[in-house]
């Protein structure tokens, strides 16, 4: 799957007719505004992250040191959805919607974002999973992967 531009990927969405954008929220911001203000549609975040990268959200002095040790602590741990900031927005179970990330590598924090999807009511066939960067491993689960840029053209 060769990377698109927003535009391009836009353009082949629409189709679909989803109801909304939605990010997560430790790094998809950037692309899902992009793409949310170029489907017209509305942005929301779904906060899901590993522990750690909540850790060094509230202690940026450590987060160097924290990042050299994160591989080994991703590995052994699972994302997890922060109930206490963001909610889902009621979704038409009939539409779909766009999930969007920065990166995509084990597919660890999207199967999660599909788990919560799932029990608002949206099924994995009604998601549009959009990516900045992926793995190989996991390059055949993404729909489309963007320009690194996150250009309109």
């Amino acid at each position: 799957m060769s990377e698109k531009s927003i535009k391009t990927i836009c353009y082949k969405i629409k189709p679909a007719s989803p109801q909304a954008v939605i990010y997560v929220h430790s790094g998809g911001y950037a692309a899902g505004k992009a793409m949310s203000d170029q489907l017209k549609l509305p942005l929301f975040p779904l906060d899901i992250r590993y522990p750690l990268s909540r850790f060094m959200s509230r202690f940026p002095l450590l987060a160097p040191l924290c990042w050299l040790i994160k591989e080994g602590v991703y590995r052994l741990t699972r994302p997890s959805l922060s109930r206490s900031r963001f909610s889902l927005p009621v979704l038409h179970r009939s539409r779909s919607v766009v999930l969007v990330d920065d990166r995509v590598s084990s597919f660890r924090t999207m199967t999660r974002c599909l788990e919560n999807l799932k029990t608002a009511g949206i099924e994995r066939t009604d998601v549009i999973i959009v990516a900045k960067r992926c793995s190989n491993k996991s390059r055949h689960l993404v729909d489309y992967v963007m320009n690194e840029d996150c250009s309109v053209d």
